[in-house]
């Protein structure tokens, strides 16, 4: 009988123990949950400048709501190294173990959440999103750099001491609250002695953390598409916290990469009914699908051809409405007496994605092309090559360092029989240099004397308006001191932080418009092709639309070569560059590869695909369908057509299979990689989730 009521107290202390340890990890918990509220709280203040105006305390207290869904199931997955040595309380006196687990990890895990929180704010505040897989491309070639121009250009010192302080105070707070006595009523012990009911508890509490970390009670776990919450796409994207969004970021990086990224783009379909989709007819590979004759001259051959990206430049500074600030007056002039595209966007959301695709000529299909095996080739798409065989000498220059994100390399690889980067030109012309390379003006000079007699196509990419722009440019001529009182709507953002930053796009403007000036007076018979990388996020107020986030200039200018030449309006992407420039230049049947469509040829339906979405004749829609907006008030509502998404998901999935495995679409392959032919292993086109939606959406 002894024997008996000793093993009854036992077990019941082993209870006793283990719920004083569950309480302990679910304070635990509660603080991580607390902490990712707080932050998004602190970013919804801190951004509410870009909120809808009908955005009130309703809409926040619902992205709350939908938040802690997010909250509640990433903190149960941080709190299972405690939970787990917690259970073991069941079978004996683990209390010190499960004491010393929880001090160590919550000190580990408290300060790494509040430093994602305030890491995920500044990149929320530069790239109008949370955490997405566009963020890698710092990790691949650019770390040093960043990390250099992070610290001089958000002052990381003080978020340093915030963070210090927070991590401090929190772990502290925690301390506090798990070292009190939970004060168990002796009569919750008396109601659970009978072990069937213990064990009821424990199953239930089981239960309750699986839902937890599903953060859902539906079929599903809780996914980023359930951000949607309140009418306002900012507010939405907030949503999500910064663990949850680096995860997703993680998990599309990754999978873009491999074989499950065909998937994402390619559906139910094969890769021969992607490239018949394309080329209009059955191929047996991607280099078939993308072959290209050329119907002759439309100008003049020209000398030279300077095919110059200038960094951040908006399409938005070259509209009247927005003239005031003086970003573009330069490529304003150059327009008028040249040729511009109705609209223009870019290929990729970054400098090296739409690089990459402006050198391969593969739509940027996420899996960092510039670092892919196959990239360590010309493609049959290759713009160098192409521009080789048509008689000219490809020639790249670019103002930053050639190391960052393998440029120099890549550039190479891609064909350029002469690559020069910021450290050769800094040296030559003289010049200060930065973490990032040489300014415009110093990058074009040396361009300009280096021009050889012979046909060149010299590719150019800028480096001035972008971090850490250290120029005084007010000293150096920028004439917007205050905020202009001529614009399309007051300039709320016209910080003298604003006007620092954004005269650095004066000082390229102005460099690009005497570089032009001076060469096509040398050159008159030269031919120069001026657009730019992405846009610059930033803009006159916290909301601009879709289309000013979109648009980005395409210009091109020569009275020697494009005399008479007068085209009708005209539009595209990075993509319809090179197959409008070879269509235009090239003896007739010539034959080339691209991906892209001839700008100035006439189509029934002419489509293109840039990073924000498809474009259609006059409109643009997003990849996800639900942002569109029209250029030409006479084009169709702008919305995504069935044929429009087969033809977008067509040139994705044959660029992927290019860029990652191979031209031919031999059988072995696609049994591999199509879901149709193993659907076992791809059962249907998986959704992989997008990212939050850009903040001013």
């Amino acid at each position: 009988m002894t024997s008996e009521s000793n093993k009854a107290e036992r077990a019941t202390a082993r209870w006793r123990q283990t719920l004083e340890q569950v309480g302990q990890d679910l304070i635990f918990l509660a603080v991580l949950v607390g902490i990712m509220q707080v932050t998004r709280l602190i970013l919804v203040w801190a951004f509410r400048s870009r909120l809808e105006e009908t955005t009130g305390l309703l809409e926040v207290f619902r992205a709350a709501l939908r938040g802690l869904q997010y909250d509640v199931s990433v903190a149960t997955y941080l709190s299972l190294p405690c939970l787990a040595v917690t259970f073991l309380c069941l079978f004996g006196d683990a209390r010190t173990a499960a004491t010393w687990v929880r001090r160590v990890w919550s000190t580990i895990v408290i300060p790494t959440l509040i430093l994602a929180g305030i890491i995920d704010g500044i990149y929320v505040g530069e790239f109008h999103q949370q955490f997405s897989h566009f963020m890698f491309g710092a990790g691949e070639g650019y770390l040093r750099p960043v990390l250099k121009t992070a610290w001089s250009e958000y002052h990381l010192g003080p978020f340093l001491l915030l963070f210090a302080f927070l991590s401090v105070v929190t772990i502290y707070g925690f301390n506090r609250l798990r070292r009190r006595d939970l004060h168990l009523q002796s009569r919750v012990i008396s109601s659970t002695q009978p072990p069937a009911i213990r064990i009821i508890c424990m199953a239930c509490f089981g239960g309750l953390l699986f839902l937890s970390a599903r953060g859902s009670i539906e079929r599903r776990p809780i996914q980023t598409k359930d951000a949607d919450a309140t009418p306002d796409t900012v507010m939405n994207s907030l949503v999500p916290n910064a663990p949850f969004a680096l995860k997703n970021a993680i998990s599309i990086h990754l999978k873009m990469k491999s074989s499950r990224g065909l998937a994402h783009f390619l559906g139910d379909s094969t890769l021969r009914d992607a490239a018949s989709e394309l080329h209009g007819t059955p191929v047996d590979s991607v280099d078939d699908a993308t072959r290209r004759t050329t119907s002759g001259p439309k100008i003049k051959r020209p000398s030279h051809i300077f095919f110059i990206v200038m960094e951040s430049a908006d399409g938005w500074a070259m509209k009247d409405e927005f003239a005031g600030m003086h970003l573009a007056d330069e490529m304003r002039k150059i327009a008028k007496n040249g040729v511009a595209a109705s609209f223009f966007a870019s290929s990729g959301p970054g400098s090296i994605e739409s690089i990459a695709s402006l050198l391969t000529g593969h739509p940027d299909v996420g899996v960092s092309t510039n670092y892919r095996i196959n990239s360590r080739q010309t493609f049959a798409t290759s713009l160098a090559p192409q521009m080789a065989a048509i008689g000219y000498e490809p020639c790249f220059y670019k103002g930053s360092f050639l190391t960052f994100q393998r440029y120099g390399e890549f550039a190479t690889e891609q064909g350029f029989t002469s690559v020069t980067g910021a450290s050769q030109i800094g040296q030559e012309m003289g010049a200060k240099m930065n973490e990032w390379g040489v300014d415009d003006d110093v990058l074009f000079r040396s361009i300009e004397s280096n021009v050889p007699d012979h046909s060149t196509f010299n590719f150019i990419v800028s480096t001035t308006y972008h971090p850490p722009y250290d120029l005084d440019v007010f000293a150096l001529g920028y004439p917007v001191t205050s905020p202009p009182t001529d614009l399309a709507a007051p300039c709320s953002t016209c910080t003298p932080k604003f006007l620092q930053t954004v005269g650095h796009a004066w000082f390229a403007d102005r460099a690009l418009g005497e570089f032009v000036a001076r060469t096509s007076k040398a050159h008159p018979e030269a031919l120069f092709i001026i657009t730019a990388d992405h846009w610059s996020r930033r803009f006159i107020n916290e909301r601009p639309t879709f289309e000013l986030k979109t648009e980005i200039p395409l210009i091109m200018f020569g009275p020697g070569v494009l005399e008479g030449f007068v085209p009708d309006s005209f539009f595209g992407s990075h993509l319809d560059i090179a197959p409008t420039l070879i269509e235009l230049i090239a003896p007739e049947g010539h034959h080339y590869n691209s991906f892209g469509r001839d700008m100035f040829a006439a189509e029934e339906s002419p489509f293109s695909i840039a990073a924000n979405g498809l474009m259609g004749d006059g409109f643009m829609v997003s990849h996800d369908g639900r942002r569109g907006f029209r250029w030409d008030d006479d084009a169709t509502d702008p919305s995504m057509t069935e044929e429009m998404a087969a033809w977008g998901r067509s040139l994705q999935s044959l660029a992927w299979w290019r860029i990652m495995r191979q031209s031919d679409f031999l059988a072995e392959d696609l049994a591999k990689e199509s879901p149709k032919n193993n659907p076992a292993r791809h059962p249907k086109a998986e959704k992989i989730q997008e990212p939050s939606p850009e903040i001013g959406s």
